[in-house]
């Protein structure tokens, strides 16, 4: 009777073990998003000097998400970024405060933003907080990244005459459309493209809304190793959360 019972209990394992191999579907696959990540060296503008321990506070919609300080190099590092837009401010005693504005953080993707200080050369009166404040300007050269494509924001598909997202994405240099509307990258199939909502695979990316699109990024070259089965390029969209402007 025990032999038999073993006998069933192989069977079911031998049977069942495939099934379940199976059932598993590479499209339930999902790749966490890893946040972005800002970092650089905090110096003196005019003597290039590091400044170290300055207080780095990184807002969104004007609620703290990081307070750090920079280290005895004036080295900083920020990570992870949930993706959105970003301000940061720097303060150091004896300097002017320092204020970037509109910093866009994508997931997977690093900024540098080495910064430089001025001087408060007016300590003898009472004491006035005086901020010198920049706009954030996408650099044309993208040392932080090795990945090769292009990034969009809510803001640049607001002012897109076009709606679906596989047309916003044949923008990127390489990208092509076929006839059902599959993307192709760099004379890739269009089976070898993949596409990421919100970390899921999806096979499509027609059925969201441009409107609650927050980022979409188009990577045709230099792909993450995280992504290392798409052969042709990758679709990331990151869509709008409470984050968001």
């Amino acid at each position: 009777m025990k032999q038999v019972q073993n006998f069933l209990k192989y069977l079911c394992i031998f049977f069942l073990f495939p099934l379940s191999l199976l059932a598993s579907n590479e499209e339930d696959v999902t790749y966490t998003l890893s946040g972005g990540e800002i970092t650089g060296k905090i110096i003196d503008k005019e003597t290039q000097e590091a400044i170290p321990f300055a207080t780095i506070q990184l807002l969104n919609n004007g609620t703290t998400t990081s307070f750090i300080e920079s280290d005895d190099n004036g080295l900083y590092t920020i990570k992870p970024i949930p993706a959105g837009k970003y301000t940061m401010k720097i303060s150091y005693i004896g300097y002017l405060a320092f204020e970037m504005i509109d910093i866009l953080v994508q997931d997977n993707r690093t900024i540098v933003l080495n910064i430089e200080m001025e001087q408060n050369n007016n300590l003898s009166g009472p004491e006035i907080v005086v901020t010198t404040a920049r706009t954030y300007e996408i650099p044309l050269i993208d040392i932080g990244n090795a990945e090769v494509g292009m990034g969009l924001s809510s803001q640049d598909l607001e002012k897109m005459p076009i709606r679906k997202p596989s047309d916003m994405a044949t923008l990127a240099t390489g990208v092509i459309q076929n006839e059902v509307g599959q993307i192709q990258i760099r004379g890739g199939r269009a089976g070898t493209t993949l596409y990421l909502v919100d970390g899921m695979r999806v096979n499509s990316i027609n059925g969201i809304p441009a409107i609650a699109i927050d980022q979409m990024q188009v990577i045709t070259g230099g792909i993450p190793a995280k992504y290392g089965d798409a052969t042709g390029g990758v679709v990331v969209i990151t869509t709008k959360g409470y984050r968001s402007q």
